[in-house]
């Protein structure tokens, strides 16, 4: 035998015969070898939206020990029960409460901050760089050319006037060398 719990939102429509529908799938646990461990009314609360035109639901808890067999009949039990606008049936793997978690100190300084960042090594330490070539040099050293412009014509460039040359429409494109094009 298994915990589960069920929390169930009923209409609030039903005043009255919530108690009374909440009794009957606890008759259902218990007539099919189950055990009730708890039944909490946690009231009306507000709906995220509306389900059924329904803005508000009425929610229970029911806190159980069972067999896999008993939650699938309850379960269809509330499908076909009117009034009933949701439910979840999920196996309890806890006991209580969650454990509250450590926190550890935070220190700037630790090389072992987070086990995942042993996978991307110090980038302090110059990880994945070449040793005999200092960082400057990679930075300034040019990349190779795309391969469509390797295999174009090198086109003759056009030399810049001389600072002192006056440029004129007919000298701008003419050649300094003394050749005509």
């Amino acid at each position: 035998m298994r915990p589960y719990e069920t929390i169930l939102v009923l209409s609030t429509q039903l005043g009255d015969k919530s108690p009374e529908l909440v009794s009957k799938f606890e008759s259902v646990i218990r007539d099919n070898g189950g055990t009730l461990d708890a039944n909490h009314s946690w009231g009306v609360r507000e709906l995220a939206y509306p389900i059924k035109k329904e803005p508000q639901g009425l929610y229970y808890l029911l806190e159980y020990t069972a067999e896999p067999d008993l939650v699938k009949e309850l379960e269809r039990q509330m499908r076909i029960t009117d009034g009933v606008l949701r439910f979840l049936s999920v196996q309890q793997d806890h006991t209580g409460l969650p454990e509250e978690r450590r926190r550890e100190s935070y220190d700037r300084d630790s090389r072992d901050r987070d086990p995942r960042d042993r996978d991307r090594g110090d980038r302090d330490s110059g990880a994945g760089r070449r040793p005999d070539v200092p960082m400057t040099e990679l930075r300034s050293t040019p990349t190779a050319a795309p391969a469509e412009t390797a295999t174009t014509e090198a086109k003759p460039s056009v030399p810049a006037p001389e600072p002192d040359a006056e440029v004129t429409p007919a000298t701008a494109g003419a050649p300094t060398d003394g050749t005509k094009e």
